[in-house]
């Protein structure tokens, strides 16, 4: 029997192999840089899926909402500012041309105002609360908004100049005797019904509401002379006080910044009157806001 097996072994190995004379099997570790190469393709990976993900969060992280314009969002700075400034009377006191002037340039900008003194009605829908944008401006918004069927431009605007609009009206029926005999009266007496000042209140009141504004406000105390001072901006002072709490009206809140998105806005207002060749059929379009 052992013979036998050594006759096989010798057949299977070769007559002139030997089992020592084979080459031991190497145990020697692979190269760091083999051993690098899965975590390298790893880390990788992880990168380009971090930037990927940092780009998609970084669109979805503009300033401001998402149920906000994303063109318009882009355009979004912060600053600190008082709520007072040297122009505040320009935009109170009697009806005047400068007045008028002062609120057709605060809704529409300085372009606008060009178009309208040139409106015979002074009539601020001719010049627009509106404007139009493409489809890739409009974005997410197009399937909710009215599109000129022509040119395929998408109608819209901006919610400020609609509450500044608001305001202005409120202001002009503190003087309606003044006001109802303006052109623009005559032409678009519905412009100052009561049904209209409700609805600017109302809208208002849903403005401030959703903006909730948590800046402070702050008192101050002032000791009262009756001497001289019996009244104040918001009420009269009783002749029993000796001391008074005076709400500060320059207090810093944080805003946004005026002056781009007013740029912005004003240089792409759109005048309807331009558009009437844009309308299916012909005809007229009328915009009720």
């Amino acid at each position: 029997m052992t013979r036998s097996s050594d006759s096989d072994a010798e057949y299977l190995l070769g007559h002139d192999d030997r089992i020592d004379d084979l080459p031991a099997y190497s145990h020697k570790p692979p190269s760091r840089w083999k051993q690098a190469v899965p975590w390298i393709l790893v880390g990788l990976f992880g990168l380009l899926s971090s930037v990927l993900l940092l780009r998609e969060f970084n669109q979805d992280r503009l300033p401001g909402f998402d149920t906000e314009l994303p063109v318009a969002r882009k355009l979004i700075e912060f600053e600190k500012r008082k709520m007072k400034s040297g122009d505040d009377h320009l935009y109170v006191g009697p009806p005047s041309q400068e007045v008028d002037d002062a609120w057709i340039r605060l809704i529409y900008g300085v372009i606008s105002i060009l178009s309208w003194h040139r409106m015979p009605s002074n009539d601020d829908r001719d010049i627009g609360l509106n404007f139009n944008l493409d489809a890739t401006e409009i974005g997410k918004f197009a399937d909710k908004t009215f599109s000129w069927p022509q040119d395929g431009k998408f109608f819209t605007g901006v919610q400020f100049n609609h509450q500044l609009h608001c305001l202005n009206r409120l202001r002009q029926f503190l003087y309606l005797p003044y006001y109802n005999q303006t052109d623009f009266a005559k032409e678009h007496g519905e412009s100052y019904t009561m049904a209209h000042a409700e609805h600017c209140i109302n809208y208002l009141r849903h403005s401030i509401q959703c903006h909730a504004d948590l800046t402070p406000m702050l008192w101050h105390e002032k000791k009262v002379d009756h001497t001289s001072h019996h009244t104040h901006g918001h009420g009269t002072l009783s002749d029993k006080a000796t001391s008074a709490l005076y709400l500060d009206m320059e207090t810093t809140y944080t805003c946004r910044k005026w002056k781009p998105i007013h740029e912005w806005v004003s240089s792409r207002q759109v005048n309807y009157n331009e558009r009437e060749d844009l309308i299916e059929g012909g005809g007229n379009i009328q915009v009720l806001d």
